[in-house]
Formats: structure tokens, sequence, C-alpha cells
């Protein structure tokens, strides 16, 4: 990790290769796919590279002045090596230049892992949740971080 990621803009998302857990956490390439379709000028996406390598996908929708981190995906194989840190870090960065004020993400409860990484790159839990959705109970963490 030692230089800067570079974040290119695509039209059509296509994840790296994410390990079976993080799959089971992300919407699937189809559904960001038609959504932003739907609603081209609420979405963007982006493939992030180190060098000449893509290690990993951004999903943001835009509303109100805010950006909600939608889905975020690292390749399995250098996750746990300062990647995700150094993505939200760019990011904020990213966003704060676009004027954005508010990062907002969720997290599912069960997902520790996940919550103690946002906690780490400054998000604060703001709220809880719990909804049905195709029968199933979810109970999540709504998180927002300040730019």
């Amino acid at each position: 990790m030692d230089s800067k990621l570079k974040f290119k803009r695509v039209e059509k998302l296509d994840w790296v290769n994410l390990g079976e857990e993080q799959k089971g956490y992300v919407a699937s390439s189809e559904k960001v796919n038609t959504m932003v379709e739907q609603n081209p000028n609420k979405y963007l996406l982006y493939d992030v590279y180190q060098n000449d390598e893509r290690i990993a996908n951004v999903v943001l929708r835009f509303d109100d002045g805010s950006a909600f981190l939608w889905d975020f995906g690292i390749k399995e194989e250098i996750q746990r090596r300062g990647y995700g840190i150094q993505i939200i870090n760019q990011l904020s960065s990213i966003l704060a230049d676009r004027g954005v004020k508010t990062l907002i993400t969720t997290c599912v409860y069960k997902n520790k892992g996940a919550l103690k990484f946002y906690r780490k790159v400054g998000f604060n839990v703001v709220s809880e949740e719990e909804f049905e959705k195709n029968g199933k109970m979810y109970h999540e963490y709504n998180l927002e971080k300040s730019l």
C-alpha cells in the first residue's frame, strides 16, 4: 500500500473477487446495474485500482447533499490489509471536494466486523432499525460520517 489508490468511474458494476461472506452482504451486480440504469443521476460507481490491479468496487447514491455508501467490496485475497481504510479515507476526500457533507451507510447487526471497521474509519451509529424484507427480519445500524 505504498501508493495512492486510483478511483475510476464506471458505468456498470462488475464485482471484484469477493469472499463468500462478503457476497452475502452486497447487492448483485444485476440489481445495482438496474438501479443505476433507472436513476443514472443518483448513482456513482467506482472501480478502485492499486497500480494497474482492480482491487475494489464502490457504489454510491446521492440524496440531498449526502452520499450513501450503498455497497463496497474488496478483493477477498487482500482484505484485512488496510485497503478499506485507505479507500474510505480517499473516498471521503473525493466526496468532500464535491461538496458532500455527510457519508451515510448501513450495517447489519450480525456483521460485527463491518461495524468495527466503519467505526474505525470515522462513522458513528446514529440509529438502529428492524424491518422485514421478503419474509425475513433484519436488524441494521444506520451510520454517518461527517466530511
